[in-house]
């Protein structure tokens, strides 16, 4: 078996590897304190000090590090935190953000008011229901002149102590050293003063029905300017 080590505390990663010597929960063969790695259906890469096969969506393969104490408390705060080092997953992270480039795109508020009967024995109550919400389509019904721009970046974290730090940013590369961790679902959307957008649409596959379906209404980074 190989022996090499990977720091926690840069972005070189040099792994021990070797034959996969744990099994489920059970037990493994290497005596020294260790994490394994584990990757995703995404590409994403983690490493875990747990002896399961898969945990929080990640698949664990045959490569392991050796950790000291210091690591190891690290490692189960990104565990519990559900978080993943930048700096493992750079290619990963540089292909998310050039596929949602492509996404920013203006909403329109709509509201309407609809009515339901509600029956009781011989009476009946007319009920409002209010509809309002941020569509692409333009011709829906209710639409109103209040518009917003919804555009696709990234959020990244640091902790001090144990508390967790964000910070938003269009190239969390950039800011690695004070942001190392982003959580895998790291896309948020954002309008055009930066405030974020928890209704908005981040789902890759859904906006691409929506682009296809609403051509006119994505725009181009390169004519977007955030406030």
């Amino acid at each position: 078996m190989k022996k090499s080590k990977k720091f926690l505390t840069g972005c070189m990663t040099i792994l021990l590897s070797g034959a996969l010597g744990c099994t489920g929960s059970a037990e493994c063969n290497i005596k020294d304190e260790h994490a394994h790695k584990y990757q995703n259906g995404n590409g994403y890469v983690t490493y875990y000090n747990s002896e399961k096969l898969s945990k929080n969506g990640f698949n664990r393969d045959s490569d392991y590090i050796l950790i000291n104490e210091n690591e190891k408390q690290e490692l189960d705060f990104l565990s519990k935190n559900n978080l993943i080092k930048i700096c493992d997953n750079v290619e990963q992270i540089e292909n998310l953000k050039e596929e949602y480039s492509n996404y920013d795109h203006i909403e329109y508020y709509y509201s309407y008011t609809s009515f339901i009967p509600v029956y009781n024995g011989k009476f009946v109550t007319i009920i409002p229901i209010v509809h309002s919400g941020w569509t692409l389509d333009k011709d829906k019904m209710g639409v109103t002149t209040e518009t917003r721009t919804c555009h696709y970046t990234f959020k990244s974290y640091s902790y001090n102590y144990g508390n967790l730090n964000s910070k938003t940013s269009d190239d969390i590369i950039e800011t690695v050293n004070e942001y190392p961790f982003v959580n895998p679902c790291m896309v948020i959307a954002v309008d055009e003063n930066g405030n974020e957008l928890y209704d908005a649409v981040t789902d890759l596959e859904h906006l691409k029905e929506l682009k296809e379906k609403y051509p006119e209404e994505f725009i181009s980074n390169k004519k977007l300017i955030l406030k």
